[in-house]
């Protein structure tokens, strides 16, 4: 159907952060749709913040593919620019690990009310295809990006927003597309949105918010950076942005459905508790996320936080990888390679170190020292000896690395050796 998924073909391997924030999203089952016109309305960072920060199954639905807009790196139009904006879509959502839906709508080109849109596209067929969206992903949160009640600039964008608040009550009716039934059941979205702009103050006191330049430390980004990227691959239509970090609150005004308080979620369960007898996985989820096992004895080491020890974790892999100590110092950078000549004594460092790795290593070391005496003792020692700041981590490093390769084989925590 029009309406399935799309998923990009290329698949990137993801890195540890990225495969902690999946197991931790296990765990939360809440969802929010977002729904708009065309490729590049979707608001990213509202987007990666639900995905990544909230933790939530988000979703994307694009009416069209933007088959009437314009093409600034190429001649393509029509059906052949929508496949590129398609492609388009995908890259973002590969961004913002959000999904992404189409309906069988076609961009014909700027209209001027929602009543020509409308009458173009058929309207009981695209809302059916909204109507199934909702039915099988099955949103406890809609959101439009789009108002009903205020002009938007475009026919299509305010069809956008009617089809969506028609769908919101539309998708819980057995009366309403029955034919649906044979494949997926009625679902009543808790609540639907506006993702409200320009906002006066009393709108903005009376909206739930969000920040979404909140930085999230286990991405080492902030969801408005990371929405920065997804928006930036629209390239067809000249979009991009500069990453943004620091306070940034997006604002969404209740159209349907009560609100107890800010919190687009108040009052949803979002655990595995709305799931019958689904305590128990939740809690085996939640043990599986906090004591991943190489994770977990990484970060018994004092200074090596969850962070760290989830990124070491993902880049060693297995510790029968390496032949001993010293290879594994080699990969996580804590050792250099002679390159002296004469009198001169110099060294370089090994051309197979894992970057990220030894980014990670470099900051538990220096944490390291700091909370362990025999190890602040040693650092000072090297720098006694006349061995720079980051020469006296990485020897300190090397000693660190005997530790860990006889942790990991020896399958133990941390322990200081008399």
């Amino acid at each position: 159907m029009l309406t399935a998924p799309a998923h990009a073909q290329h698949i990137q391997m993801p890195d540890a952060a990225e495969i902690q924030l999946g197991l931790e999203k296990l765990n939360v089952l809440g969802s929010v749709l977002y729904v708009a016109a065309h490729p590049d309305d979707e608001n990213t960072a509202a987007l990666a913040y639900f995905s990544k920060g909230r933790k939530l199954r988000t979703g994307y639905l694009s009416l069209t593919r933007g088959d009437g807009g314009q093409n600034l790196i190429g001649s393509e139009r029509g059906a052949e620019i929508g496949i590129i904006r398609t492609q388009e879509l995908l890259a973002a959502r590969g961004v913002d690990s959000a999904e992404q839906y189409f309906s069988r709508a076609i961009d014909f080109g700027y209209s001027k009310t929602p009543e020509e849109t409308l009458a173009f596209w058929g309207k009981e067929a695209v809302l059916a295809d909204v109507v199934w969206v909702i039915r099988s992903f099955r949103p406890d949160v809609i959101v439009t990006r789009f108002p009903v009640e205020r002009p938007s600039g475009h026919g299509h964008h305010t069809s956008s927003a009617l089809l969506a608040r028609e769908a919101f009550h539309a998708a819980g009716d057995p009366q309403r597309f029955p034919e649906q039934l044979d494949r997926v059941e009625t679902w009543q979205a808790e609540r639907l949105f506006w993702n409200g702009w320009r906002l006066s103050e009393a709108e903005r006191a009376e909206a739930a918010s969000v920040d979404v330049g909140e930085f999230d430390p286990l991405l080492g980004s902030s969801y408005s950076e990371i929405a920065a990227i997804s928006r930036s691959m629209h390239k067809s239509q000249g979009f991009g942005a500069a990453g943004r970090r620091g306070t940034r609150y997006e604002y969404f005004k209740l159209v349907e459905g009560s609100l107890e308080d800010k919190d687009i979620l108040s009052g949803i369960d979002t655990t595995w508790s709305r799931v019958p007898e689904g305590t128990t996985l939740g809690l085996k989820l939640a043990e599986i996320a906090e004591r991943s096992s190489m994770a977990c004895r990484l970060a018994s080491i004092p200074g090596c936080g969850s962070i760290c020890s989830a990124e070491l974790a993902g880049e060693i892999g297995t510790v029968e990888r390496f032949r001993g100590e010293a290879s594994l110092a080699l990969y996580l950078g804590m050792a250099t390679l002679d390159n002296s000549s004469g009198k001169s004594r110099r060294s370089k460092p090994p051309r197979h170190v894992n970057t990220r790795a030894k980014a990670a290593m470099m900051i538990v070391v220096d944490h390291h020292r700091k909370l362990v005496p025999q190890s602040q003792r040693y650092y000072e020692r090297k720098r006694a000896e006349g061995k720079k700041h980051n020469q006296a981590i990485r020897a300190l490093g090397r000693h660190l690395c005997r530790v860990i390769f006889k942790m990991l084989s020896q399958n133990r925590p941390y322990r200081i050796d008399p």
